[in-house]
């Protein structure tokens, strides 16, 4: 980076003493002295391209062989004995007292209300229904129903298709001939020349067009019909009846009384009684024994090895590089072309 700004800085140095050169022949500020008019001399300012060094820093990976040291955790398994306390179920047998009470069968005498009957005749009076017939003429209507053809008429719209003849005026396109200007100029070129033109005219073109027209049509069906008729005539019809009449006779009549009895029941009574009995009782106890369980323990240990290792260094390189430069150089002027002319177009 420090060799490109010392370059600039050269060539701008150099660029400041053209200016000083040409100020001191010229005799006046700037790049262009100045000339007669008879050579056409100048100066202009021109970008040039100039390849330039510099020196970049950059990161580069290096691998070398290294003795390094590691920790090494390593498993160690011992048998350890140690004291376990668990619980034991004893069974040992107390003795107990319980009350006991047993069912006996005792006499009691028990009151308690029951229903008797008691049946006695007695003279009722009651109507009795008897049942007795008579004929009589009544008049029957009986009715009958069948199904006849009745005609009906409805009305509906039919559609017909009618062909209507119509007439529209659309846009033509035609090549027309038209004729073409003289080309002039050349002393005649040829025979007379035709143009077509295309030109858009009006005309009236016929069609037929299709239109639905409703009309009304009527129209008779024959219907199926339910109709019921009727019909009155005289039977002979049996009617029956009751005639209701007063009767009087001795009927048992049977009536219930709560009367109170007393009996005497066997009971079924509890009665303590003490009783001595042995139980067994379990309950735990606590004891202890040796267990021996393998234990695993870790140990650090350390050890030299020699392991790949990797290091990011920081090296210098040089790289060339294209930057623009702006430099005063001399202009020489281009000697001017000589005059052409042209013939006169001709049009074919």
């Amino acid at each position: 980076m420090s060799k490109w700004v010392l370059g600039l800085a050269a060539l701008a140095l150099v660029c400041v003493s053209d200016n000083a050169e040409a100020r001191g022949r010229g005799g006046r500020a700037g790049c262009a002295p100045s000339c007669g008019s008879g050579n056409g001399c100048g100066y202009t300012y021109v970008t040039q391209y100039v390849k330039v060094q510099r020196t970049i820093n950059e990161m580069v990976a290096e691998t070398t062989n290294e003795q390094v040291t590691e920790s090494v955790c390593t498993p160690v398994t011992k048998p350890v004995t140690y004291n376990v306390s668990y619980c034991e179920l004893v069974s040992r047998n107390v003795p107990m007292t319980r009350t006991v009470y047993k069912p006996v069968m005792e006499s009691r005498a028990v009151t308690s209300m029951e229903c008797k009957a008691e049946t006695n005749m007695v003279e009722q009076t009651y109507r009795v229904a008897v049942p007795k017939t008579r004929t009589e003429n009544r008049e029957i209507t009986t009715y009958s129903t069948k199904t006849v053809l009745v005609e009906k008429s409805f009305t509906t719209t039919v559609y017909d298709r009618v062909a209507v003849a119509k007439s529209a005026t659309v846009m033509v396109s035609r090549c027309v001939p038209v004729p073409c200007n003289d080309c002039g100029g050349c002393g005649g070129c040829g025979g007379p020349r035709v143009c077509y033109q295309r030109v858009c005219t009006p005309e009236t073109v016929n069609y037929t067009e299709w239109q639905c027209v409703a009309r009304p049509v009527t129209r008779t069906v024959q219907v199926p019909q339910c109709v019921t008729t009727s019909e009155t005539k005289t039977v002979p019809v049996t009617i029956n009846y009751c005639e209701y009449e007063n009767k009087t006779e001795q009927v048992p009549v049977t009536t219930y009384k709560w009367v109170p009895v007393t009996r005497n029941v066997e009971v079924c009574v509890l009665r303590p009684s003490v009783e001595n009995y042995t139980a067994v009782v379990s309950e735990y106890v606590t004891k202890t024994r040796p267990v021996t369980t393998n234990v695993t323990t870790y140990e650090m240990s350390t050890r030299t090895v020699t392991r790949p290792v990797t290091r990011w260094v920081c090296k210098p390189r040089v790289v060339e590089e294209t930057v623009p430069v702006t430099v005063c150089v001399p202009i020489t002027p281009a000697p001017m072309p000589a005059p052409v002319c042209a013939p006169a177009p001709c049009c074919y």
